[in-house]
């Protein structure tokens, strides 16, 4: 069986009605055109294999287009506006937002105009922000709405608005912002049964969104760290066999581990690097050779975040190396992973040159 430093050797080498009283066309036509559109627009989308967006914990504003599917009940057209939010992700799972739309619609058949108008917030769900797009929404938020068609003549009135629904994001002009998408179904419940054709105390509808969502600011991110020379750190007194030891390939520690120093991770994020990607390609050219060695591959983090979040952190960034090389050819039967969270740094977390070299991935032969 070879050695550790054997197996892991490198080679060498919006539209609606203003303040001023502008109206867009309603014509039969152009509600049409309206209902169809941004689902026409919204199911493509959906259905590309999008790369996931980065991990990102800058505030951000979204900017929206939006149409609702109007409940037949209203006796109003299809309404269409925007919307515009502003979020932060309080966690690699779940985004907080507060949001303000507005739409108009004119009247089903009538000289009436309605303004629908919303404050609220939502919760956007990522299941796997690494690995996928797609995001789950809920959304509650306080409608007043100005000129509705009602029994006895347009009537204002205030309600409830609760959406639930799914969408997804797509990193465009290098990562700098990101395509929204979103669908969700809502209820309006206004208990009015004067409202529309008078028979409901509450109206269901599909509402749609296709926008950008804009991150303010820089993000902690130096791309220069990522350029530098790939480096194997390997365990005291040893190093790659048939390679001389010198300060370009090895570096001592007291780990039993070997560090892939070149495996790098920005601040709260499990993606690799291409420079990582690079050196683990490498990596399984290696472990192909020694097709009977099974490893543990062991995640950590810097200290910027809890204890707790750290370890699912490391935890991700190990299963991200193990992906990588599963698509390598490599079997995961022979990988094991595990986070080590923040608990085992190699450098100082008082600075952002040693942060970075915590964030990190280590590999173990385990037979």
């Amino acid at each position: 069986m070879p050695s550790l430093s054997q197996t892991l050797r490198l080679q060498p080498g919006l539209p609606g009605r203003d303040n001023a009283g502008f109206h867009l066309p309603h014509t039969p036509e152009c509600a049409m055109i309206a209902r169809l559109a941004l689902p026409a627009i919204l199911l493509p989308l959906a259905l590309l294999p999008a790369p996931p967006a980065a991990a990102d914990d800058r505030i951000y504003v979204a900017p929206m287009l939006g149409m609702i599917v109007a409940d037949s009940a209203r006796q109003l057209d299809d309404p269409i506006g925007g919307s515009l939010a502003l979020g932060k992700p309080l966690t690699d799972r779940l985004n907080l937002e507060l949001s303000a739309s507005f739409l108009t619609a004119d009247g089903d058949g009538n000289d009436t105009s309605a303004d629908l108008t919303a404050y609220g917030a939502n919760l956007l769900f990522f299941p796997n922000r690494e690995q996928s797009p797609v995001f789950g929404l809920l959304g509650v938020a306080h409608g007043d709405t100005s000129d509705h068609p009602a029994m006895g003549g347009p009537a204002d009135y205030e309600s409830t608005l609760i959406d639930v629904g799914l969408g997804a994001l797509w990193p465009i002009f290098g990562n700098r912002m990101l395509l929204r998408a979103q669908a969700a179904y809502r209820y309006d419940a206004h208990f009015d049964t004067r409202l529309g054709d008078g028979q409901r105390d509450g109206f269901n509808e599909p509402v749609f969104g296709l926008g950008l969502q804009i991150p303010l600011g820089r993000r902690d991110h130096n791309p220069s760290r990522d350029r530098q020379q790939p480096r194997v750190v390997a365990p005291v007194g040893q190093a790659p066999t048939g390679a001389t030891p010198n300060a370009e390939t090895t570096e001592t520690t007291d780990s039993n581990a070997i560090v892939l120093r070149g495996v790098r991770f920005d601040v709260d994020s499990a993606r690799l690097t291409p420079v990582a990607k690079e050196i683990l390609d490498r990596i399984a050219v290696s472990l192909r050779r020694a097709p009977d060695a099974r490893f543990e591959l062991i995640g950590h983090t810097d200290s910027t975040a809890g204890d707790d979040y750290n370890l699912a952190l490391s935890k991700r960034r190990a299963e991200a190396v193990r992906d990588y090389l599963f698509g390598l050819g490599i079997a995961k039967s022979r990988l094991q992973t595990r986070g080590a969270g923040e608990r085992k740094p190699v450098a100082s977390n008082d600075t952002e040159v040693g942060r970075a070299l915590n964030r990190r991935v280590e590999i173990e032969l385990l037979n």
